[in-house]
């Protein structure tokens, strides 16, 4: 299978934007499971998420935050990059404080 390509553009200090993008991951090991390793600005996922093995790369750049993602499949495809999409620039709102987008997220 391919790969699921994501760019989302930010506004941010690039350290306020690796540690949100650090508190995502650090959601997504808590409710998912999901190993994670970082290197410096980018962080490598690997997980099952409903019965489909995931593999991902996230990298944080001064502008924006890429990454790609094992295609989860035909069926899975939109919602999984809406899911991600929607996750990441919930995340780097620079109008959400980190401590509110944590409250919500919970």
């Amino acid at each position: 299978m391919g790969k699921l390509s994501l760019e989302v553009p930010h506004s941010l200090p690039p350290q306020e934007a690796l540690q949100r993008i650090t508190a995502l991951v650090e959601h997504w090991y808590s409710r998912y499971g999901f190993q994670k390793n970082w290197t410096d600005n980018a962080c490598q996922l690997k997980g099952n998420f409903m019965g489909i093995q995931l593999e991902a790369e996230i990298y944080i750049l001064e502008d924006k935050v890429s990454g790609s993602a094992s295609d989860p499949g035909f069926l899975l495809r939109g919602p999984a990059h809406k899911y991600l999409s929607k996750k990441m620039a919930e995340y780097l709102n620079p109008q959400l404080s980190l401590e509110e987008i944590l409250r919500q997220d919970a």
